[in-house]
């Protein structure tokens, strides 16, 4: 029992500091938010947000951004109840109030972009920050071109524009991605293919050479045979000489025993070394 309650602590020590660095992460999200969108010497005050999301619903140009800004600043200091009233109460949809705070997010340091209109900013908060830092400093953006070329775009131009630019890189990235994964298949085929060449052993070795050699042996005994046949035709041969004597032949033979002589050594040798063939001791 003891060792679950000092585990049931550390499970809620740990819990507590999670818990506790969400609310850090939080408490400095909002800081910085309230650095870029309050005025100076300005402290939050929900009234003072909702007269200047009014303000800016009513501007053209950079009603979007401010719009957003002041939404940022709500619910990032109220509760979501109190945020989603907010909302309400200026006659937005949920859609419009999240559009505005992504463009503020996107586009509230980029005062050249701010001028392209809402409309087109809406649609630009698709842009991941690196294009969207480009437009900012008058850089071009694959597709797109500059700030003052989207100016000059139609709203419909501008979304076809980045509908093909997106499908051209899910494109770019799909090949990418297929080009790595046929590198990792390749690396994994070359692992497995490497895993299972291990160094041969020394019975593979051996087994490699008695192989070699059964095939001299073989051809060693095979002649071996045929020459011992063509001895035996010989000796055929040689009683059928005709007026031959068997005195004649006596003689003819002893002059050739010593080598069968010999010839029965090895051969006896040979079968018994074959019936009891076993590894030799290896010296050190």
């Amino acid at each position: 029992m003891g060792r679950r309650k000092l585990e049931d602590t550390d499970e809620t020590t740990q819990v507590l500091d999670a818990m506790s660095q969400q609310a850090e992460s939080r408490e400095l999200a909002v800081q910085n938010d309230d650095e870029r969108f309050l005025e100076k010497d300005e402290t939050y005050n929900l009234h003072i947000c909702m007269e200047k999301a009014r303000m800016y619903q009513e501007q053209m140009a950079n009603g979007l951004l401010g719009l957003g800004a002041q939404l940022i600043l709500i619910k990032n200091h109220e509760e979501h109840g109190n945020f989603m009233a907010a909302v309400d109460e200026l006659g937005l949809a949920s859609r419009s109030a999240n559009y505005a705070m992504a463009a503020a997010r996107k586009f509230g340091n980029s005062p050249t972009v701010a001028n392209l209109g809402n409309s087109k900013l809406k649609a630009l908060t698709v842009l991941d920050d690196e294009d969207v830092e480009k437009l900012a400093e008058g850089e071009e953006v694959d597709g797109l071109g500059t700030a003052d070329d989207i100016a000059k775009m139609s709203i419909r131009e501008l979304r076809a524009a980045l509908r093909k630019e997106k499908q051209e890189r899910r494109d770019e990235r799909a090949s990418l991605e297929g080009v790595i994964a046929e590198k990792n298949r390749k690396a994994n085929e070359l692992e497995s293919q490497l895993r299972y060449q291990q160094p041969p052993t020394k019975e593979e070795l051996a087994k490699v050479r008695l192989d070699e050699m059964r095939k001299l042996l073989v051809g060693s005994l095979s002649v071996a045979k045929d020459n011992l046949q063509s001895a035996v035709n010989l000796v055929a041969n040689a009683q059928e000489i005709e007026g031959v004597t068997v005195d004649q032949l006596d003689g003819w033979i002893q002059e050739a025993e010593w080598v069968t002589s010999l010839l029965s050594d090895t051969f006896h040798q040979l079968e018994e070394d074959m019936e009891n063939i076993r590894p030799a001791k290896q010296e050190d």
